[in-house]
């Protein structure tokens, strides 16, 4: 054999060996790239969670703070008096009873006629002892009725509403009494009280024999609660008139 043929020629295992460690550096090698992704993506994925995270906190703070901005808005409201409120309505009703009120108006008592009065003079005789001098209305419906006898002795009987009279008091006469000079009959009561309407409108609720200046007067409560006083002669005619609050 020749020293050519002698030398060993290269075989396919020498050439194979090459390609296979730059495979085998390459496939080293590869991992780092993705891993390299893989972190990126990892990255992303938590920056893109706190993101989502933190926009649902920040919309959860700005829906509280709405809330908050719509309470303080409820609150101010109320405050202002710009809502309506339960005290408000009810002010309301106060309202509507004290407008009843700045009229002036009060309830009506006393006697629209001279019937009325005639009865609880009648009324008060069956108790009480004397002649009828002075008659008062009272607010409960009942009147209170004065009597004198010719000896000076004074009583005085009331007639409830339903009609029930008794005797409340009575007080002897004085050294200086006297008889009285003029007597509640039915006749003077009819022509004192249609006299007293005739001049003032509302209802009499008190008819007196006067012994000072003039025989007789008769008050009357006006329908916005003033009451006149009315002074008449022994001819039943006006003389004087006084009005109060």
């Amino acid at each position: 054999m020749s020293d050519h043929d002698s030398t060993s020629p290269i075989t396919p295992e020498t050439s194979a060996t090459a390609p296979t460690d730059a495979g085998t550096q390459q496939s080293t090698q590869e991992p780092a790239p993705r891993r390299r992704r893989g972190l990126l993506i990892a990255g992303a994925v938590v920056v893109g969670a706190l993101l989502a995270g933190g926009g649902v906190a920040a919309g959860a703070a700005l829906a509280d703070h709405d809330d908050d901005d719509d309470h303080v808005t409820r609150s101010s409201q109320d405050d202002d008096g710009q809502a309506p409120r339960d005290d408000d309505r009810d002010d309301d009703g106060d309202g509507a009873g004290s407008a009843g009120s700045a009229t002036g108006s009060v309830e009506a008592y006393g006697a629209a006629s001279a019937a009325d009065v005639v009865d609880a003079v009648e009324a008060a005789s069956s108790v009480a002892e004397g002649d009828p001098v002075n008659v008062e209305a009272q607010r409960d419906g009942a009147w209170e009725v004065a009597f004198e006898t010719t000896a000076g002795d004074e009583t005085e009987a009331r007639v409830s509403a339903d009609g029930t009279a008794e005797v409340i008091a009575t007080e002897a006469a004085d050294a200086d009494e006297r008889a009285p000079e003029n007597v509640l009959d039915a006749d003077a009561i009819a022509s004192l009280v249609e006299a007293a309407l005739a001049d003032t409108d509302g209802t009499v609720v008190e008819v007196g024999s006067d012994d000072g200046t003039t025989p007789w007067d008769v008050t009357v409560l006006t329908a916005d609660g003033l009451e006149v006083e009315l002074d008449l002669d022994a001819d039943f005619a006006i003389t004087a008139r006084d009005t109060d609050d």
